[in-house]
C-alpha cells in the first residue's frame, strides 16, 4: 500500500512541476544565458579575419568588388593573391571560381 501512494505521489507531482528541457528553465521558458557558449566562447562571435597581406583587403563573404580571394581577404590580382599565398608565380594555380581562389601547386 505504501508503495501504492508512493507512486501515486511522484506521478502527482510531475504532473504540476514539469521538468525542463535542456536549454528551458522552469515552466518551460527558455533558460536566461549568459550570452556565453561551451568554454566561455561567446556564440555569436565571428573568428578574427587573419591580416591581409599588403594589397589585400578582408573580405566581406560578398562576391562583388572581390576578384581574387586567399584566406578571407580579397586581392585585385592573380600575382597579388598569389604572392599573399606565399606562391611563386610558376607554381600558383588560380582556381575557376568567384572570387577565383589561389594555391599553390606542388612543384616535382
Amino acid at each position: 500500500m505504501a508503495l501504492a501512494a508512493l507512486t501515486l505521489a511522484l506521478a502527482c507531482r510531475g504532473a504540476t512541476h514539469p521538468r525542463a528541457h535542456p536549454g528551458q528553465g522552469e515552466g518551460g521558458e527558455p533558460a536566461a544565458t549568459t550570452g556565453e557558449g561551451e568554454r566561455g566562447a561567446d556564440v555569436g562571435a565571428r573568428p578574427k579575419p587573419p591580416p591581409c597581406a599588403e594589397a589585400g583587403v578582408p573580405w566581406d563573404g560578398r562576391p562583388s568588388g572581390c576578384a581574387y580571394e586567399h584566406e578571407r581577404c580579397c586581392y585585385p590580382d592573380a600575382e597579388s593573391a598569389c604572392a599573399a599565398a606565399r606562391c611563386p608565380a610558376a607554381a600558383c594555380d588560380v582556381l575557376e571560381s568567384y572570387p577565383a581562389q589561389v594555391r599553390c601547386r606542388a612543384t616535382p
